[in-house]
């Protein structure tokens, strides 16, 4: 049975600690219990999402591979469906760190999955990066590519020149980013097919053949996100200053900047003096203390909430009138649509965004702008503020392209090519 062995981006530094307290003799395993992944050791990283997911749609043997600097020996736990193998990090310096027991781990799969072959006749083995800009990436294709396929998905962090954009303070560094472009350059044309974002793939095409680029967006959980009555929603959150009739913008983020926390509360304010009937509110949640603008958002007249269970966000999407973000130079370019977005749209809440993507414009219409410029940024949320009419099949649009079903169904087709090649 063909083998998907899904690796995390980069290495943990919270699931060690608890993981140690784990006593499991030498080649054992331990059995998970319901939502112990997730609560007790803190997993859950893009790789067991997708994870999850691949295991539901396919026969095929899934197993998510992560590494954590506090961890001493590798632990492998189960679910009874998926393995999950966590290993010691041997060197931690953001995407710059490595797991020499995680890549002999693999040198021995690849080994196995090579012998399998000979009889198959098909590829026994998938190795599915997720982010490829990092050294273990760099390692992996090193060794392995070439020998089995490898999948390489985009997770926001850009190519190494890119970290200039952000903190030209890193200028210093130049020569190593270049030895590191360089050697990114070649070891990338191993890759068998990418899963990445429209900006990414200019990047992409300049260094392997388009037809190994797949766009695809973060998916959403149409079972988890469901809409309900919108006067409803807002008397759930009535103790949060939510009155019925309130006209309510919602953004997830962190409270930065470069992701232009400060434009959500800049319509806000500018809305509460066009609309002063209306009762505007702006619910912004994600924010940490260390955020730039933490201090200004949370003293900004705003609902200001850092966390929330994912879960419990549906109430926040259904209480909504419209999903607001206006990205940054940087980050129109270098992120993707986002989760978010598109699990306002399966609560049929319409966007106005600078970041709509993966749907064609007849479409993007249909679910809400693309604001040009700072200014119609506010245009466009007044006007759907006033018009919720025209807005009423989010739902059903972007289910076609930002579902499960969708998104992952993508996936398994990219795999099953890749295991006949």
């Amino acid at each position: 049975m063909p083998k998907i062995i899904l690796t995390n981006p980069g290495p943990h530094h919270i699931i060690g600690k608890p993981l140690n307290k784990l006593n499991i003799k030498a080649g054992g395993v331990y059995r998970l219990k319901e939502g112990e992944l997730e609560k007790r050791f803190n997993i859950k990283d893009w790789n067991v999402i997708i994870g999850k997911q691949i295991a539901k749609r396919t026969e095929y043997e899934v197993e998510c591979w992560l590494y954590d600097k506090h961890l001493k020996k590798e632990k492998t736990l189960t679910d009874g469906q998926i393995k999950y193998r966590i290993f010691p990090c041997s060197f931690f310096f953001h995407r710059r760190s490595f797991s020499a027991q995680f890549l002999n781990a693999l040198k021995k799969e690849v080994e196995a999955a090579l012998e399998a072959k000979k009889k198959t006749g098909q590829n026994e083995l998938i190795i599915h990066l997720n982010d490829y800009h990092t050294y273990q990436a760099y390692l992996i294709l090193r060794h392995f590519g070439g020998k089995v396929p490898i999948v390489a998905q985009y997770h926001g962090v850009g190519p190494p020149f890119d970290t200039l954009i952000n903190r030209p303070y890193l200028f210093p560094t130049a020569p190593l980013l270049w030895v590191e472009s360089s050697v990114e350059k070649r070891l990338l044309k191993k890759v068998d097919a990418f899963l990445t974002t429209a900006y990414e793939r200019e990047y992409l095409k300049r260094i392997v053949p388009e037809r190994k680029i797949n766009v695809l967006p973060t998916p959403a959980d149409y079972e988890l996100c469901v809409p309900a009555d919108k006067k409803a929603a807002k008397k759930k959150l009535a103790k949060l200053g939510i009155k019925p009739n309130s006209k309510v913008m919602i953004y997830i983020g962190f409270f930065f900047k470069l992701k232009r926390a400060d434009l959500v509360v800049k319509a806000m304010r500018e809305l509460r003096c066009e609309m002063p009937d209306s009762d505007v509110q702006a619910i912004m949640i994600g924010g940490n203390p260390k955020d730039d603008l933490y201090k200004f958002v949370k003293n900004s007249g705003a609902i200001a909430i850092d966390r929330v269970a994912h879960e419990e966000l549906v109430d926040y999407y259904n209480a909504s009138d419209v999903f607001v973000y206006f990205a940054s130079e940087s980050m129109k370019k270098h992120a993707g649509m986002g989760v978010a977005p598109a699990e306002a749209l399966a609560c049929n809440v319409p966007l106005v965004s600078t970041n709509i993507q993966n749907m064609p414009i007849s479409d993007i219409k249909k679910v809400g702008f693309v604001p040009k410029n700072e200014k119609d940024f506010v245009r466009k949320i007044k006007y759907v503020f006033e018009h919720p009419e025209k807005f009423r099949e989010c739902r059903k649009i972007g289910e076609k392209y930002f579902s499960y079903d969708a998104v992952y169904g993508n996936y398994v087709r990219i795999y099953r090519e890749l295991i006949k090649k």
